[in-house]
């Protein structure tokens, strides 16, 4: 999805958990590099994995998994991950 095609819905990732380890501080002005993979697929959510670096030094700042829920606007019920997630990433699909 593009920030675009998110805003437009009908279905839209929202957040639902976050589990963040900083393993080392970064300065205000720091140069950083963000890695992230998607890591598993559900019925109605998906997980995916951070890793943060400080720039050009590749010290690891943090790890974060996050726990992505789909849901349906307006009403944001939760509902199914799109069908053509599944069939992109297979290999993902229920990988707990």
């Amino acid at each position: 999805w593009s920030l675009r095609d998110m805003a437009l819905g009908p279905i839209v990732p929202v957040v639902r958990r976050t589990e963040i380890d900083y393993i080392a501080p970064a300065r205000l002005g720091d140069d950083v590099e963000i890695y992230a993979s998607l890591q598993s697929l559900g019925t109605a959510s998906f997980d995916v994995y951070f890793e943060m670096f400080l720039f050009g030094v590749g010290k690891k700042l943090v790890n974060c998994l996050q726990k992505i829920v789909c849901v349906r606007l307006p009403t944001m019920r939760p509902t199914r991950v799109p069908a053509y997630w599944r069939e992109k990433w297979p290999q993902l699909v229920d990988n707990k």
